[in-house]
C-alpha cells in the first residue's frame, strides 16, 4: 500500500492538483488499452517542471507502455504511461509500475490517473482533472459512471470499462473540468 501511495504522490505531483489543494479522478481500469496505446517519442527523454524541482525519466517500455521514474524532490516514484485518444483528446494514462505491489496480495488497488497532454517544441503539459467539476456533473445527473469518493475527495470512476472512457472523453473535452496546465520542459 504504501508504494501505490508514493505512486499516487507522484502523480499528483506531476499535475496541478497539489498546489492547488483539488483532488484527483482516477479510475481501475485501462484509461488508454494496449490496443489503442499508440508511440510518440517525443514523450522520451529527461523532463524537469517549469518552476520547479519535479523531474521525470521517460523511457520505451514493453509495447507501446512507456516507463517512468518521478522525483518530485521527496520521493521518487515508478510508473508506466501510455498515450492515446479519448475521444479527439490526446490522453496519458499513468499507473503503477511497482515490483513490490503484487496482486492478490498488495492492499489497494492500481489504479489509472489519466491526464490531458499536449506538446509544444522541447514542452509538454498536464492536465488533471478537477474532482469537484465531475462531482458536480454527478450531482446535475450529466453524467452516469458508478463512481466512489474515497481518500480525502478523491473520484474512482469504476464499472464497465467502455462506460468509463466514454465518460472520461466527455469530461477531457471540457477545459472547465480540468486543472490548469503543469508544464514540463526538456532537460539536456
Amino acid at each position: 500500500m504504501r508504494a501505490h501511495r508514493q505512486l499516487i504522490g507522484a502523480l499528483l505531483a506531476a499535475a496541478p492538483l497539489v498546489a492547488a489543494g483539488c483532488t484527483s479522478v482516477y479510475t481501475i481500469d485501462d484509461v488508454v488499452t494496449e490496443s489503442a496505446a499508440v508511440r510518440d517519442d517525443r514523450l522520451l527523454g529527461e523532463w524537469r517542471k517549469v518552476d520547479g524541482v519535479d523531474r521525470a525519466r521517460v523511457r520505451r517500455g514493453p509495447g507501446n507502455d512507456y516507463l517512468v521514474v518521478y522525483d518530485d524532490g521527496k520521493d521518487t516514484a515508478a510508473f508506466r504511461v501510455r498515450v492515446g485518444r479519448l475521444g479527439e483528446t490526446s490522453v496519458l494514462d499513468a499507473y503503477p509500475d511497482v515490483p513490490d505491489w503484487v496482486p492478490g496480495n498488495s492492499g489497494g488497488v492500481p489504479s489509472h490517473v489519466p491526464f490531458v497532454i499536449e506538446f509544444s517544441g522541447d514542452s509538454v503539459s498536464l492536465r488533471g482533472i478537477r474532482s469537484d467539476s465531475v462531482r458536480k456533473l454527478f450531482r446535475r445527473g450529466d453524467l452516469r459512471v458508478p463512481h466512489s469518493e474515497v481518500g480525502g475527495g478523491d473520484l474512482l470512476l469504476h464499472g464497465d470499462p467502455a462506460g468509463m472512457r466514454s465518460a472520461l472523453a466527455t469530461i477531457v473535452r471540457q477545459p472547465r473540468m480540468l486543472e490548469s496546465a503543469v508544464w514540463y520542459r526538456r532537460w539536456p
